[in-house]
């Protein structure tokens, strides 16, 4: 399936924009629809490969909401991290310069754009002190039962921290994409070289990358004093009883394997689904 958008534009012209190519099982009126609306929906199959990301993606949105649902929110929020990036720079452990330390808040992130999850996840890591503020001032004021206070526990766990650096790392590799395919005026052999680029990269972190993350996620505990479980502790996998110790598993394999490569195989065969070699001829 050929997809094409065809408009009118505010000086009425008729203008068409060539998507891409799409492959359908069928050409039912059902089955077009659903690939319409899955066409660049890659994040979304990548957050759905594991429980653990699922989860993760389902608490940065409430996160992300609870902070910033109000202007009074937003104020303190704005505030806290004021506060907290004074008394970084006063002891040296913050730079400072030009384009440096602007204002900012945290955004909600979309289903459709990868960029609006890159960009909540990039202000939470740098927010981070002044998110768990916020998270707990609001468990503290409201007058009805919230949940700020089980995601300010859930933030200062290893499982979110490492989740939080993994997407970051993996999202910063594809942003140029998203941020080409999102361009009015479309250079095809750039946008596929791109595609090409980036689809290497993936495959190399995610046969070289392992060491690095893991040191990156103990590092960001360490400075945020979160307790770092020991790596060879026996977890049980998600949804999965523990009966015989059939589906316990270290706590290496449940990140490195159970996550940090389903989410990298996930998101490079979404590439090749998306980007396959004879869509990319045609193009």
């Amino acid at each position: 399936m050929a997809v094409v958008v065809r408009y009118v534009s505010k000086s009425g012209d008729i203008i068409e924009r060539f998507l891409g190519i799409q492959h359908v099982p069928n050409t039912t009126s059902l089955a077009l629809k659903k690939a319409l609306l899955e066409l660049q929906l890659i994040f979304v199959a990548l957050s759905r490969c594991c429980k653990g990301l699922e989860d993760f993606f389902d608490d940065v949105k409430e996160i992300a909401n609870l902070s910033s649902s109000s202007c009074r929110r937003k104020d303190i929020l704005l505030d806290k991290h004021k506060e907290i990036l004074l008394s970084k720079i006063k002891k040296g452990e913050m730079p400072t310069g030009r384009g440096e330390n602007q204002e900012t808040s945290l955004c909600r992130p979309g289903d459709t754009r990868w960029g609006s999850h890159y960009t909540t996840l990039c202000r939470i890591e740098s927010m981070w002190d002044a998110a768990i503020e916020i998270l707990r001032i609001v468990e503290y004021d409201s007058r009805n039962p919230t949940k700020a206070g089980g995601y300010v526990h859930k933030m200062e766990t290893f499982s979110f921290v490492f989740h939080m650096k993994m997407m970051l790392r993996l999202l910063r590799m594809t942003n140029d994409v998203s941020l080409l395919l999102q361009k009015k005026e479309q250079n095809i052999v750039q946008a596929i070289s791109l595609v090409t680029d980036v689809r290497a990269l993936l495959v190399n972190w995610r046969d070289h990358g392992w060491d690095s993350l893991l040191e990156d996620v103990k590092s960001f505990c360490i400075e945020n004093e979160i307790i770092i479980p020991s790596m060879d502790t026996m977890v049980t996998k998600w949804g999965r009883t523990i009966k015989g110790g059939n589906y316990a598993v270290t706590t290496d394999h449940f990140y490195r394997v159970d996550t940090f490569y389903v989410a990298m195989d996930s998101i490079i065969t979404e590439f090749d689904h998306r980007f396959n070699e004879a869509s990319s001829e045609v193009i």
